[in-house]
């Protein structure tokens, strides 16, 4: 019998048929939570394109045929990976289809701070702005900034891509340093943490969250940024401990910061709502139609090179 493949969101059958799959695809119906009717359907299938949702142990025990889980993110904290290697079952996320567009919303935050495109649309739809091009409304000009990323991977690269499209300077941190050749090409010298802290005016976050990323940057990593400087982050809420953020924002301690992803989403710390130099949105950074579409597609192809034994540089275990 040929393997199943489950997908948790409710496609339409144009959209399954269009999948021309050598494999049985089937989809939840959306009547309830996706995780709900996963793990009431889960039995019958030997892959999961998980969209969202948790695959913890529960489901993972429930899948008595389960060999694949397939996570529609290129962050897979919400896949239980330790037990699922425990249970033989290969994880997958998307290191292609999400890398340009995470870092064009990075780049898009940080040009709303440092012009401030996002207050000052706010200001005059409130019809709150005190005085046209006066000196204390006036941003500050990207070209010729430190731009320092923290966690250069595939999206780390594109954003230092666009940064020098900037006029940018470009250091980074990682815990395996690039070859030289690589900095050559990407244009982007090495720095320990602590320096590309102190040295960056902006700080831009790439990092997964994992238990030595959890709260990478707290109170002791923000005191040690510039007065000036901007903190940018697309990864994920917790590499950030927010408490700590918050108050050296109310303080001034940095110049502002760019926040699309948040702890405990969809909750948002009610602190940052007031903030004129903070610039929110809502896990937006992959969120256009093209995206969602190639994000889609390399889940998929993933499930199905997986169910076939092939090597992918996507498997996480």
């Amino acid at each position: 019998m040929a393997p199943k493949i489950l997908i948790s969101y409710p496609l339409s059958p144009a959209r399954i048929e269009a999948l021309n799959s050598p494999y049985a695809v089937k989809c939840v119906s959306g009547k309830k939570s996706m995780y709900e009717e996963v793990c009431e359907k889960i039995s019958d299938f030997d892959a999961l394109l998980c969209m969202g949702h948790q695959a913890d142990k529960k489901l993972m025990d429930l899948g008595n045929k389960l060999k694949v889980i397939s996570n529609y993110g290129v962050g897979y904290d919400n896949v239980d990976v330790a037990y699922a290697k425990e249970k033989g079952i290969m994880v997958s996320n998307l290191p292609r289809s999400t890398s340009a567009p995470t870092a064009n919303m990075a780049i898009g935050l940080m040009l709303s701070l440092m012009l401030k495109i996002s207050l000052h649309d706010r200001l005059l739809r409130e019809e709150k702005l005190p005085k046209w091009d006066s000196p204390a409304s006036y941003g500050s000009s990207p070209g010729g900034k430190l731009m320092g990323i923290i966690g250069m991977g595939r999206i780390g690269k594109e954003m230092a891509k666009r940064a020098r499209a900037l006029d940018m300077e470009i250091c980074y941190y990682k815990r395996n340093r690039m070859s030289a050749d690589e900095e050559q090409k990407h244009g982007a010298i090495y720095l320990e943490l602590d320096d590309l802290l102190r040295q960056s005016d902006v700080v831009s976050l790439h990092t997964p969250l994992t238990e030595s990323t959890f709260h990478l940057i707290g109170k002791r990593e923000i005191d040690l940024m510039k007065s000036t400087a901007f903190l940018l982050n697309t990864a994920r809420g917790s590499v950030v401990d927010n408490d700590a953020l918050i108050k050296a924002l109310q303080g001034n301690k940095i110049a502002g910061a760019g926040l699309d992803v948040f702890p405990n989403e969809p909750e948002v710390p009610k602190a940052y709502l007031s903030m004129d130099h903070v610039v929110l949105t809502p896990h937006a950074g992959t969120a256009t139609h093209e995206s969602r579409m190639d994000m889609f597609n390399e889940a998929f192809q993933n499930a199905v090179d997986l169910l076939d034994d092939k090597e992918i540089d996507a498997r996480v275990v």
